[in-house]
């Protein structure tokens, strides 16, 4: 079952069925998410860095989206800077 409501309505799943945005480690965002808590194997086996990645109960499937959605955001925009850098460095 994918893991949230972007991975349900994306078609390019990988093999943990999860899309391309949530399939990278929420902390280190370098090697492939293989944890229940969006983390990748050495970033999960870090105590402290796992304890930080917990859900208290506050934290709801609204308030994750919120903030996937800004992340993405932020991401799209760094992108978008980083061309228009390399443009004027170019042109």
């Amino acid at each position: 079952m994918p893991r949230c409501r972007c991975c349900r309505r994306k078609k390019g799943l990988n093999a943990h069925r999860l899309c391309q945005d949530c399939a990278v480690c929420l902390h280190c965002e370098r090697r492939e998410a293989v944890s229940e808590l969006g983390l990748c194997q050495q970033c999960h086996e870090t105590p402290k860095v796992c304890a930080l990645y917990q859900r208290g109960p506050h934290w709801t499937p609204q308030w994750e989206m919120h903030l996937r959605r800004k992340t993405a955001e932020v991401q799209r925009q760094l992108r978008r800077r980083r061309r228009l850098g390399a443009e004027r460095l170019t042109g």
